[in-house]
């Protein structure tokens, strides 16, 4: 399995009130990105997400699930969270070891108490993002009214696009940074075929097209210069976007369908090349009782957090950690600084759900699991004897 430099990592969370329909986004991304060939059902109990028996049975999510997409050269590690208030346990350890959130919207009912306590979460860890608006093909979809309940409470919300057609059938959507209109063949993994805006609705795209080239130029003064001159080009618009999204000073918006897999595609792009990378943020933990800043470089001595711990039949407790810098290696022994003891390292795994995939390493910013440790648990920071370290807890 290929190794990924932090900078071509891209860990999202994903986030919003229960049965919003984030474990189906969760599945088209993957089936959008090839790693299962055909999407599972929540009613069904059979996706990638959602595959404890408990989750099954009440077919809502209970915990956070890690899973994997590759796309367009980056591995983005989706944390998909549950959304239902007894669980917000699971939803800031999710939090705690992403880079990028992903609220995500039902375009029926809008923002709920889930969604708040979400939100009051992505503040609290500081952290950028993305909003996707899903069940666009829903009876009552009202894209416009989700837009502008999000922009009065989440602030600068920008959209990229907007639908044709929400309600049933839906499965065309006009992109504002292609300024083309995309059209879908419901449950496939195509990517969609692009054609000329219709005509009706060139005004429209182009007053939202303006409207999100000026969110752009406001993120920096040199931008405003270029804007004003008339300069501000695709390029300038792209690295707009990403030091907008980094700064939290734009949180773009995408809508789509899930189930349908409509739209899916155009957020894994944009969580791709705009989202934060482990090395954008700083990085902070003590010693001695000092504050010291940690470099996220695969070369730095070694420090990862333990964000979950599940029990798994036949294996036994699973640790879920996040590498912040260096490189986990089997048979390496590393020093729990939240504990004082040593540990050695067996065996590492790649999760994707339920599925498991052993691998010799893992390098910073990347997510992992490991077994069959003494007394390590969540919340724990690993790190090298001769480099203590300890992380924020979650």
């Amino acid at each position: 399995m290929r190794e990924y430099m932090p900078d071509a990592i891209r860990n999202i969370a994903l986030v919003g009130h229960g049965s919003c329909g984030k474990t189906s986004l969760a599945e088209a991304m993957l089936f959008s990105a090839g790693e299962i060939n055909r999407m599972g059902k929540v009613e069904e109990g059979n996706t990638r997400s959602d595959y404890t028996q408990d989750e099954k049975e009440r077919q809502i999510s209970l915990n956070v699930t890690v899973l994997q997409a590759r796309w367009n050269n980056v591995k983005v590690n989706i944390l998909d969270t549950p959304g239902y208030p007894d669980f917000v346990g699971e939803v800031k350890a999710g939090l705690r070891v992403a880079d990028n959130f992903v609220v995500v919207l039902s375009a029926v009912e809008g923002i709920g108490v889930g969604t708040e306590r979400a939100w009051e979460l992505v503040e609290e860890y500081g952290l950028p993002g993305f909003f996707f608006v899903t069940q666009m093909d829903r009876e009552y979809a009202d894209f416009d009214k989700v837009l502008q309940a999000a922009k009065e409470r989440f602030g600068p919300v920008v959209p990229l696009q907007f639908p044709l057609d929400g309600g049933t059938g839906f499965h065309r959507i006009v992109d504002l940074l292609k300024m083309r209109m995309l059209t879908y063949s419901p449950g496939d993994r195509e990517r969609p075929k692009e054609e000329p805006i219709p005509s009706e609705l060139e005004g429209k795209a182009e007053e939202m097209r303006e409207q999100l080239v000026e969110a752009v130029a406001e993120v920096s003064e040199e931008l405003m210069e270029r804007y004003f001159e008339g300069e501000l080009g695709e390029e300038d618009l792209k690295e707009g976007i990403r030091q907008g999204v980094r700064e939290r000073s734009i949180f773009p918006l995408l809508c789509g369908d899930g189930l349908s897999n409509v739209g899916v595609d155009r957020l894994l792009d944009v969580v791709s090349d705009y989202g934060a990378t482990p090395v954008d943020g700083e990085v902070v933990g003590a010693r001695d009782g000092e504050e010291v800043r940690i470099p996220p470089e695969p070369d730095a001595p070694l420090s990862l957090l333990v964000f979950k711990t599940l029990s798994e039949p036949h294996v036994g407790e699973l640790l879920f950690f996040r590498i912040y810098s260096g490189t986990l290696r089997s048979g390496l022994e590393v020093f729990n600084s939240s504990k004082g003891g040593t540990e050695r390292i067996g065996q590492i795994y790649m999760m994707n759900g339920n599925e498991r995939h052993e691998v010799g390493s893992v390098t910073t910013g990347d997510i992992g699991a490991l077994v069959k440790l003494r007394d390590t648990h969540t919340g724990d920071t690993l790190c090298e004897k001769g480099s203590p370290v300890v992380l924020p807890g979650i």
